[in-house]
């Protein structure tokens, strides 16, 4: 499946980097994985459907505000430490 080949690919680059990550391998509804995530106290949800990869984006949800920012792929390490240093 695309979306979870390259979900997971990210996941690959983000750990390389050091980063702490979950991955969503079982297929469930989003509903479901953003309750999984508030429940397990996560900070950042990383979200991409076929509209992002095709854009090379990440859309990028604060699960404490609800915010949420698009950032380039390529960019997402660096998005990502800027944020935790704050």
């Amino acid at each position: 499946d695309k979306l979870l080949g390259s979900g997971l690919a990210l996941a690959e680059t983000l750990r390389g980097e050091g980063l702490r990550v979950l991955a969503e391998t079982a297929g469930r509804s989003f509903k479901a994985q953003m309750r999984t995530a508030n429940r397990l106290g996560v900070r950042w949800a990383l979200i991409r459907g076929e509209n992002e990869i095709t854009a090379a984006t990440v859309q990028c949800k604060d699960m404490t505000t609800s915010d949420q920012t698009e950032v380039a792929v390529a960019d997402i390490v660096t998005w990502i430490r800027a944020q935790t240093a704050t």
